[in-house]
């Protein structure tokens, strides 16, 4: 090869190498822009989620009062009900007395027996004392029939403002069942309104928790070297013999290497190859975390560990160490697979 198609080809890979750099710190800083952006987000949210909760609390207040009203209403009518039912039967005992001292006062006058418009003609010693006689006889009746209407005239009244009061009674208690229903109502959607407001500060509480998480920095000997014995692997992952990895995510990787039949040195060199480490890593908006997944594989019904966020290294491990041994190295990671695990 000549000099100068040497020296291209030189230009070329140091060109192809700043560019992959280059993407590389432009993933590294967008991966934490995205986090603290979403983290904005929620807050936001939460925000308003409170100042939501503030308003039904209010409404809250608001109805408890109007429904302690209405019940101090219906108790009012109650004790009007009952009042009003004493003075009926008060009214209903002074008419049978009035209708008993009525009679007994004619019987006084006429000894034993009420008088009779022939005890009064038979009696009468001349027709003076006849006339007399008759006018006393209509006066006390008119005098009875008087009392009689007066007190069944109060009570017609007592009556009539007994049924307008249960009338009352029974507009109170619907006022009074609306208002527990809208009570209930209200309490409901603060509960809801509470819950969610939970969730979302323990979303926050996690992303606040990965945002000031420290990256883990392997050095480029420990990233890809081998096993203990000095063996490495192809690809950019080489490192120094006999060196292996330690610290980081290297003892959950062990770990879950060792329960899935999966190599541990070729796991820990393909999280290497595909985040350096950081769980937080974003490649271009559509792969995420230690393993680079995509939110729909993430969540797809392979993985026991999705209902954990795809930031969570910890969960990226154990799900990838059971795909590994799935199978799915090769077919998920087609770029970085081959070089992870020795197989150029």
């Amino acid at each position: 090869m000549s000099r100068g198609a040497s020296n291209a080809v030189a230009r070329w890979v140091t060109a192809a190498v700043l560019g992959c750099l280059c993407t590389l710190v432009l993933l590294t800083a967008l991966a934490p822009s995205a986090h603290a952006t979403r983290l904005s987000e929620d807050k936001a949210r939460a925000e308003a989620i409170a100042d939501e909760i503030g308003a039904l609390d209010s409404d809250l207040a608001g109805v408890v009062e109007a429904y302690e009203a209405v019940s101090a209403e219906l108790e009012a009518v109650k004790k009007r009900i009952a009042k009003n039912q004493g003075r009926l039967e008060e009214a209903q005992a002074e008419l049978e007395e009035a209708r008993q001292v009525a009679g007994d006062r004619a019987a006084a006058m006429y000894k034993e027996r009420r008088l009779s418009l022939v005890d009064v003609i038979v009696g009468s010693n001349d027709f003076d004392d006849l006339v007399a006689q008759m006018q006393f006889l209509v006066k006390l009746g008119r005098h009875e029939q008087d009392i009689m209407a007066e007190l069944e005239k109060d009570k017609a009244e007592v009556k009539k403002r007994r049924r307008q009061l249960l009338e009352d009674r029974e507009a109170a208690e619907t006022a009074v069942k609306k208002k527990r229903q809208e009570r209930e109502r209200v309490k409901g959607a603060l509960a809801e309104r509470q819950s969610t407001l939970n969730e979302l500060q323990d979303e926050i509480d996690r992303l606040e928790e990965r945002l000031n998480r420290p990256v883990v920095q392997s050095s480029r000997a420990s990233a890809g070297s081998g096993s203990s014995s000095g063996s490495t692997s192809g690809g950019g992952s080489s490192g120094s013999a006999g060196q292996t990895p330690s610290g980081g995510w290297w003892p959950l990787i062990r770990q879950a290497a060792a329960a899935n039949g999966v190599d541990a040195n070729g796991m820990y060199r393909l999280m290497m190859m595909e985040s350096s480490g950081n769980p937080n890593c974003v490649g271009f908006g559509l792969y995420h975390g230690l393993f680079q997944y995509s939110p729909s594989l993430w969540a797809s019904s392979w993985n026991p560990h999705r209902s954990s966020s795809i930031y969570d290294g910890a969960a990226q491990i154990q799900a990838t160490a059971l795909a590994l041994k799935m199978g799915k190295g090769p077919h998920w990671w087609p770029n970085t697979y081959g070089p992870s695990f020795g197989g150029g």
